[in-house]
């Protein structure tokens, strides 16, 4: 039961790190255009789409070890408090909670760097990492992290508590005994983003606005997650909280549509039972 229980999380290991390298290095033009609209700055006119690439080193840097991070850690801690006989959905939340703090220690120094570059705070990766660290050491690197936590820890409890809703009633009750097609994977991934996307704009915007926060000086315009939402809303009211809220409802929901249909594929192909020869079978 060990070897299994250890092969599978070695699978989700690995579908959650392919997934995620071919989800972000597709939307990644269109996460670079959510940033600049949430730092409320103007529009690229005439942009080469190499430019819309800047950070993107930065991006599969720290997304696809956060994902293979994430999703097996999710697993584990999913399959770990069913022998509890947690009940299911409070599991879902639990190890989506925990999942996300494991993920998201890897994620925020490389979106610091991303998002400043994106941002055009610095123009390449190397510039903003050096930069950094010369200005504020290690640490400057989890600048914004409380917000990334405050962001990514909904997100995920709803994108998976959505997901794993409708995949199962996809499976059990809509088209039962019937396994998930490329295309099933994708719709299911877009519902779900689209509902965990929309809802957790704000968070997103009070992220990126922490991780942004004056690049070249000492001073911080915002003093937490909580200080910048309230300052935003004072400042611009709801409006505010939800720049760039349709780049991100673009970028997440076919992220995540293409995300799960890699993961399933994925993982299907990995755990697939392989045939042994005729050799073996006659041992």
């Amino acid at each position: 039961k060990a070897r299994v229980f250890a092969l599978q999380t070695r699978a989700h290991v690995v579908a959650g790190g392919v997934a995620r390298a071919v989800s972000v290095f597709v939307m990644h033009p269109v996460d670079s255009l959510k940033v600049r609209a949430q730092k409320t700055l103007p529009a690229l006119r005439g942009t080469q789409i190499v430019q819309l690439y800047a950070g993107v080193a930065s991006a599969l840097v720290g997304q696809v070890p956060a994902g293979m991070l994430t999703f097996g850690a999710y697993e584990y801690f999913k399959a770990a408090l069913a022998r509890q006989a947690v009940p299911e959905q409070l599991r879902i939340v639990l190890a989506a909670v925990a999942a996300d703090i494991c993920g998201s220690f890897w994620l925020a120094p490389a979106e610091v760097v991303k998002q400043q570059v994106q941002a055009g705070l610095h123009p390449s990766v190397l510039t903003a990492t050096s930069s950094i660290l010369a200005r504020g050491g290690p640490l400057a690197l989890y600048q914004g992290y409380l917000g990334q936590i405050s962001r990514d820890v909904p997100f995920r409890v709803l994108l998976l508590s959505v997901y794993e809703r409708i995949r199962r009633r996809y499976t059990r009750e809509w088209e039962p005994g019937r396994a998930l097609t490329p295309r099933d994977s994708l719709a299911l991934g877009a519902a779900a983003g689209s509902v965990a996307a929309a809802v957790t704009t704000p968070l997103d915007v009070v992220k990126t606005r922490l991780m942004t926060d004056a690049s070249a000086s000492l001073r911080r315009e915002f003093a937490g997650p909580l200080d910048c939402f309230s300052q935003l809303l004072r400042k611009g009211g709801p409006k505010e909280l939800f720049r760039g809220f349709v780049p991100r409802l673009l970028y997440l929901t076919p992220g995540l549509a293409i995300f799960f249909a890699v993961y399933e594929a994925t993982l299907s192909r990995i755990t697939r039972p392989r045939p042994q020869s005729p050799a073996r079978r006659a041992r």
